[in-house]
């Protein structure tokens, strides 16, 4: 899967950023700022890492934007999930 440069979700346009990422002096995946709308991901990733963390930060969009109150595990859960099945079936391209 190419990581797009924004992604329209819930009806609002955010934009995904590739750069490295670092917390507290340790690495992060991704995240999701739904305040300014931009998905950020760790560019220091390989890319199936890249993939999923993309597919995260979405369910974490979604989650926010329709305040569904998941909890980070159940995010995790389907975030792994589904990139299983998009994978393993061929459908990232």
């Amino acid at each position: 899967m190419k990581i797009p440069q924004t992604l329209k979700i819930g009806g609002i346009n955010y934009q995904v950023i590739v750069e490295p990422i670092k917390m507290h002096g340790a690495s992060n995946c991704g995240s999701c700022n739904n305040a300014v709308a931009v998905i950020t991901i760790n560019s220091e990733d390989n890319n199936q890492i890249q993939e999923t963390t993309l597919i995260h930060e979405i369910i974490e969009a979604i989650n926010s934007i329709n305040d569904l109150q998941l909890s980070h595990q159940t995010i995790s859960t389907l975030e792994t999930n589904l990139f299983q099945v998009l994978r393993d079936n061929d459908l990232l391209k």
